[in-house]
């Protein structure tokens, strides 16, 4: 492994609960405070990465953004009434009522969903076609 983290799960308790309880404290004063410096120190404090120090945790940020996997992405799956045919691949059929009832599933990207929008939806594509763009028109002012 590139890096190995260990935790004495005994100080959870104790060092651990205390430690957050400081944390805690000192970011509910600068909320309350509205102290928008000592809270950006400290958030600076926490969130920097660098070389300096026990570990070297801009060596291990450069690791982990090497080792990075796209972001999952769930696409919703259709269903339709199909025809008497079976089909293999990505459609599975059941027998539903004497109809065949298809489920259709698509790929995990970008790509997919935009295939799962336009079957789902392919009815009414040019209603919604228009109602998407009048929204992106009424929103366009708070788009840099």
């Amino acid at each position: 492994p590139d890096a190995r983290i260990t935790l004495d799960q005994s100080k959870i308790s104790t060092v651990g609960k205390d430690a957050i309880h400081r944390f805690l404290c000192k970011l509910q004063v600068f909320k309350s405070t509205a102290d928008v410096e000592g809270g950006r120190a400290l958030y600076e404090g926490y969130s920097t990465v660098s070389d300096t120090g026990t570990h070297n945790f801009l060596r291990l940020r450069e690791t982990v953004l090497l080792r990075k996997e796209a972001r999952k992405m769930f696409v919703q799956a259709n269903t339709r009434i199909g025809d008497n045919k079976l089909e293999f691949g990505d459609r599975h059929m059941n027998q539903i009522g004497g109809e065949n009832v298809e489920l259709v599933e698509y790929e995990s990207s970008a790509a997919g969903l935009i295939a799962s929008f336009t079957e789902r939806f392919q009815d009414d594509a040019e209603q919604l076609e228009a109602i998407l763009l009048d929204l992106n028109k009424a929103d366009a002012c708070y788009w840099c």
